[in-house]
């Protein structure tokens, strides 16, 4: 028999491993970083585990009002997206269902003044629907070859 040790609260009792975890360092997440949106939005288990690694402090929003706030975000954004697209004569043919969902499709891009976004004679991957500024089209109408 080992000796007994009174510091030791588990001596003398029955133990089976249930579950052994090897963690490994992903990330460290640092001031203006969140995290557990993804869980919350995709209503998907946690897909790690966080812990803190000195004494810390967070702000917390439960999962009800997350959704409550997330939606009332979602609704205004769609609602001027969905004005935005609206705007397009060769989109009025959709529904606004329609439009909603093609929403989650696109994504805003910025560019500055000089910056070429297509090239004459590339193929296309994309269409680009202007939300704000002036684009400058042009043309090849004379080409000579360099040897």
């Amino acid at each position: 028999m080992d000796e007994y040790d009174p510091y030791d609260p588990l001596q003398g009792k029955d133990l089976k491993i249930i579950k052994f975890e090897m963690m490994t360092q992903v990330a460290i997440l640092g001031v203006g970083i969140g995290f557990g949106e993804l869980a919350l939005l995709n209503d998907a288990p946690r897909a790690a585990t966080i812990k803190t690694i000195e004494d810390s402090q967070f702000a917390i929003l439960s999962k009800a009002d997350f959704h409550e706030t997330m939606t009332k975000i979602y609704k205004k954004r769609y609602a001027s997206q969905v004005s935005f697209l609206s705007s397009f004569p060769f989109l009025n043919y959709l529904t606004r269902k329609a439009k909603e969902k093609l929403c989650h499709h696109f994504t805003m891009e910025k560019c500055h003044l000089g910056q070429k976004i297509v090239t004459e004679g590339t193929e296309t991957d994309f269409i680009y629907l202007i939300k704000k500024g002036h684009f400058e089209i042009t043309k090849c109408t004379f080409s000579v070859p360099v040897n």
